[in-house]
């Protein structure tokens, strides 16, 4: 793994018309590229334009991750956010690299569902 002052960090707030937030945070190399769970098979191609933002450091990826009730992360600030112990190593998703197997990525997908204004908020993520 790459140190954290080497790895590029695309940060982007989503905000749906209610004013809900979804923070999005990926490395920047994973733009495009096919991502596969090896029990599902279910392939994900995170998009640029969801997950393309603003660049950050991991310590601001981080800051930012455990800032925000509702996250969309895929890669090495989740990486970095269990090494620092702040992120138990069987929360996220694992992936893998369609083009290199034997690479993981981590997913991290954290939605608040409580109700807001009346409304059951989990009806706002549909998968």
């Amino acid at each position: 793994m790459e140190s954290p002052e080497q790895k590029k960090i695309l940060a982007k707030l989503h905000r749906d018309p209610s004013g809900e937030k979804v923070l999005a945070l990926i490395d920047s190399d994973l733009i495009g590229k096919p991502l596969i769970h090896p029990q599902t098979k279910k392939k994900i191609i995170p998009s640029k334009k969801f997950y393309g933002g603003k660049e950050v450091d991991v310590d601001t990826a981080l800051k930012l991750l455990f800032s925000y009730q509702n996250v969309n992360a895929f890669g090495s600030v989740i990486e970095f956010a269990i090494q620092k112990g702040r992120l138990d190593p069987d929360v996220p998703i694992w992936f893998e690299l369609v083009s290199s197997p034997r690479k993981k990525i981590p997913h991290l997908l954290v939605l608040d569902v409580s109700e807001s204004k009346g409304h059951p908020r989990s009806n706002l993520f549909a998968f």
